[in-house]
């Protein structure tokens, strides 16, 4: 038989464990998207979770036409249709139309962009041949210029981030031109690392390889003009290779219409679980090839594939989106640091969301060559005009 010290100390501890287990049921529960409705007495309404959140921060969120809050944010709201709007000022709207369900979470995030886009030259004295590696951390190019012969040569641009403390990167002449040897007279293709460098004639048959780690002099040119198409096809089964890895994380379906016959049909978001590809057959594309998750994107998806058309397959959460035909859009690619996909379509370069929402204009003027580029943070464009020019467009 307990005594009254141990009875008191025994309901303490009992009130304690039954605190603890009401509070994490009520936690739950609100984290469930519940909410006390006192209008109706203590009665527990079922909302669904608006998650906002943008690049820049601090932009201002709208639901129906009406200001809410600002990014980056969560917001409870009943079971719904609704119209979402993120605006800043000096960028462009970025807006969707959502369907709200119950206990679920949408996230809305967007990745906004300048409505005028800030250009400047990078390079003063014309970039000849430029050739961007597969990798997408450098442009390689030559000048030849006959007011500053002087410069004239091979040139790295690196497109890390702004890495120097006071200015943006700067090109770096990496070989002169040599006796008899004027490298604006070269094409340039990269290997898939970006580290070696194929130099070939454009107007005899002749071919060098150069690792660009090390100083590049006339004694270490190697002339591999014989093993040239060997090189070549080296090269492209490793990018093959690694698109063939990149497969791998898909459903098994997809190999009855995606196939590793073109360098360009697949790549993969930076986040790793969104698949951009281009359908090299016509297929049905089967709903829930996997569980989908509560909180599914209720955009339109387009799961009749049709060969020529780019799509984004979404792995976790089985959704496909259409992009745009292969006719109309070029060399589409995954803009660094966000769910966006850049392409150019008749000169003018563009993005759009993965799911085929948000078409937005960067730049509608002439360029060389559809030469498109972009920094690895993300915040810039490269493109030709005779000389490079980057484009700010965050």
């Amino acid at each position: 038989m307990l005594d009254k010290k141990d009875q008191k100390s025994l309901r303490f501890f009992a009130t304690i464990v039954f605190l603890i287990f009401a509070i994490t049921y009520l936690i739950t529960f609100y984290a469930k998207g519940y909410r006390i409705n006192l209008k109706e007495g203590i009665n527990f309404n079922a909302t669904g979770i608006l998650s906002v959140t943008s690049k820049p921060k601090t932009a201002s969120v709208y639901i129906n036409g009406h200001l809410v809050s600002a990014t980056d944010d969560t917001i409870n709201l009943p079971p719904g249709e609704y119209d979402i709007k993120i605006m800043k000022d000096g960028f462009t709207p970025w807006q969707k139309h959502i369907i709200l369900k119950k206990e679920t979470v949408i996230q809305a995030d967007a990745h906004l962009f300048r409505i005028i886009p800030d250009i400047r030259a990078i390079t003063l004295t014309g970039a000849i041949n430029p050739s961007l590696s597969p990798d997408g951390s450098k442009i390689i190019y030559a000048v030849a210029s006959a007011s500053a012969s002087k410069n004239n040569g091979l040139y790295q641009y690196d497109l890390a981030g702004n890495i120097l403390p006071l200015g943006k990167n700067q090109p770096k002449q990496i070989a002169p031109n040599f006796y008899n040897l004027d490298w604006s007279k070269f094409k340039y293709i990269l290997s898939p690392d970006g580290e070696e460098l194929l130099i070939s004639s454009i107007n005899t048959n002749i071919s060098y390889l150069v690792n660009l780690n090390e100083t590049i002099t006339l004694s270490k040119l190697k002339d591999v003009t014989l093993n040239k198409t060997i090189i070549i096809e080296s090269w492209k089964n490793t990018e093959n290779n690694q698109i063939v890895e990149n497969l791998k994380k898909l459903p098994n379906v997809f190999k009855n219409f995606v196939s590793t016959s073109s360098a360009k049909l697949s790549s993969l978001s930076l986040s790793d679980d969104k698949f951009l590809y281009l359908a090299q057959a016509d297929f049905l594309l089967d709903k829930n090839i996997i569980s989908p998750p509560p909180g599914q994107s209720t955009q339109l998806q387009n799961r009749q594939i049709k060969k020529g058309l780019y799509y984004v397959y979404d792995i976790k959460d089985d959704t496909n989106f259409l992009i745009g035909n292969e006719s109309e859009i070029g060399s589409p690619f995954w803009l660094s640091g966000s769910n966006s996909i850049v392409f150019n379509q008749n000169n003018t370069i563009k993005a759009i969301d993965y799911d085929g929402t948000n078409l937005h204009t960067f730049y509608s003027d002439k360029f060389e060559g559809n030469f498109i580029a972009a920094k690895t943070d993300g915040n810039e464009l490269i493109i030709l005009r005779d000389n490079l020019f980057a484009l700010s467009i965050r």
